[in-house]
Parts: structure tokens; C-alpha cells; sequence
């Protein structure tokens, strides 16, 4: 490994960018939820006003997500991560890398002390957002580690990952009364579903170190069962809004039978590549989509 390679392998593990990923597409579905509704009843006239993408926000989400990337890397190299065999989209950089926890804790509170600076001219609004972010990836991942009290592990995650910056980005051009209430709870329903997943693949260094995440306290079989109902739930919640676009409906019900597909093997590994399918059929999704409502707009410009 060359030197250039090796600064950009610890970078990515210290920064853990599929995390900041997720609640950054959470926060910009909140931030351009009216783009996205208008862009699904084809009203391609409203479009023309976009609001300009907000790189200061995500750049804050990232940093913050950094910090809880590191708080919860320090807190799992000192058990589960020394016996975790499965390869996920990270290395622990604290095992590594051999970082001190001195290393550690300045990394953490460089990043969460830029996450809010920022911000803090241009964007002041989004500050008890991320603050709200950082005590919640604290007490997941550090102290008290709500994720060895099942489901608060859960819990956390949606609260972090997807409820915190929908509401993020929604606030900054709609009021909080106007929340599609339905909508987002069947989001969130579907959010829970992920991180339980993702919980199962953790399922033997966890249940090996009394880690009460909700795949220890479940058990493999039910947690994938969990996975499915609260998917499912999550489609009823939000039907009316997904019957009046079935080609969401369809991507998502592909989901469902993932969920189902793991109900019949659910081990660790099976739970690791159903987090890559699921991965796969939503960037294909998202792929799909924008090239049918270019062409679409193509033909209605004439």
C-alpha cells in the first residue's frame, strides 16, 4: 500500500461515509420533499425554482457523523470489534490503526465542534439539529450504549439516521404541522427495518460480549421476522402515498421479499448480503427513475 492510498484508507475509516449517506439522503428528501412530489406528478414547470444544494448542511452532517463514527469505533475496539470476523463496509480504525484514545477523543471533538461552527453563520437553524445528533450518537454508541438496551438501538438509529434530518431539511421551508405525518412514520417503520438488519450482521460478537442489541434479544429468526413486519408496516402507513406512485410501491415491495428471502436463512452473512441487495435495487431504482423523468421531460419541452 502506497502512502497516498494509505492516508485515503484511514480518512475513510475514520470518516465511516456510508453512515453520513444515509442521514444526508434523509435530510435532502426532507429539503427537497416539494421538488420530489412535484417531480412524481410530472409537474416539471414547478422545477424551475430549486433551492440551491446546501453543502455547508451536508458538510455538517458528515463531520458529525464522524464523530460518532469514532466514539462508537473506541467503544467497540475495546470488545465486539476484537472478535467480528465479517467484512463490512469498514475497518475499525481504532484497531487498526492503533489509535490512542487521546488520538480518539481529539478526532471526535474536532469533528463535532466543526459540525456546529459551520454552520453557524450561515445556517444557525441547523445547529440544535446537529447537537441533537451528537447526543444521540454519544448515547448509542458511548454512554450509556443505548444499543445494548434493545430496541433503543433501533430506536436511536432512526431517530439519528432518518427521523432527525428529514425534519432537518423539511423545517427549512415548510413548518413542522405540515408533516405528512403518515408518510414519514411508514418511512420510518421502513428505516427500523434496516437497522434491525443491520443489527443481525453484528449478531455473534455481540451476543459473545452481553450486547443486548435487537437481533440478541430476538434472536436471528424473529429479528429477520421483525424485519419484514415492520416493513410491510411501514407500506401501510404510507399507502396513500405510495398508491398514487406505483413505481415506488414496486421497488419497495422488491425490499419486502428480500425480508422474506432472509426469514428462510437468517444468519449473519445472509443479513450482510441482503443489506447489499437492498443497496443495489435502490441505486438501480434511483438510476431508473432519473433517466424515465429525463426523457419524460425531453418530450414535454418538445
Amino acid at each position: 500500500m502506497n502512502k497516498t492510498t494509505a492516508i485515503v484508507d484511514i480518512i475513510y475509516s475514520i470518516v465511516r461515509p456510508v453512515l453520513s449517506l444515509l442521514a444526508t439522503v434523509s435530510y435532502l428528501m426532507g429539503y427537497y420533499w416539494r421538488q420530489i412530489i412535484e417531480l412524481l406528478y410530472m409537474q416539471f414547470y414547478n422545477l424551475r425554482v430549486i433551492p440551491p444544494l446546501r453543502i455547508d448542511v451536508i458538510a455538517s452532517i458528515f463531520l458529525a457523523g464522524t464523530y460518532s463514527n469514532m466514539l462508537n469505533s473506541y467503544r467497540d475496539s475495546i470488545d465486539t470489534d476484537k472478535i467480528n470476523n465479517i467484512v463490512k463496509d469498514y475497518v475499525n480504525p481504532v484497531l487498526k490503526y492503533n489509535l490512542s484514545k487521546e488520538a480518539v477523543w481529539s478526532i471526535a471533538a474536532l469533528s463535532s465542534i466543526l459540525s456546529m461552527l459551520i454552520v453557524a453563520f450561515t445556517a444557525p437553524l441547523v445547529i440544535p439539529f446537529i447537537i441533537l445528533g451528537l447526543l444521540i450518537s454519544t448515547a448509542y454508541s458511548y454512554y450509556p450504549r443505548l444499543k445494548s438496551y434493545a430496541p433503543l438501538d433501533i430506536v436511536a438509529n432512526t431517530l439519528g439516521l432518518f427521523i432527525i434530518p428529514f425534519i432537518m431539511g423539511w423545517t427549512s421551508h415548510s413548518r413542522l404541522e405540515n408533516l405528512p405525518v403518515p408518510t414519514i412514520t411508514g418511512f420510518s417503520l421502513m428505516a427500523s427495518s434496516f437497522f434491525t438488519l443491520t443489527a443481525m450482521v453484528d449478531y455473534e460478537s455481540d451476543y459473545k460480549n452481553n450486547i443486548t442489541t435487537i437481533a440478541v434479544k430476538l434472536g436471528l429468526k424473529n429479528s429477520a421476522i421483525l424485519c419484514g413486519v415492520l416493513h410491510l408496516a411501514g407500506l401501510l402507513f404510507s399507502i396513500d402515498f405510495l398508491k398514487d406512485h406505483l413505481h415506488s410501491l414496486a421497488y419497495l415491495l422488491i425490499d419486502l421479499l428480500l425480508y422474506l428471502d432472509l426469514i428462510k436463512n437468517p444468519t449473519p452473512m445472509k443479513a450482510l448480503e441482503t443489506i447489499k441487495k437492498i443497496i443495489i435495487v435502490s441505486v438501480l431504482y434511483i438510476v431508473i427513475m432519473a433517466i424515465y423523468f429525463a426523457w419524460i421531460a425531453k418530450l414535454m419541452s418538445g
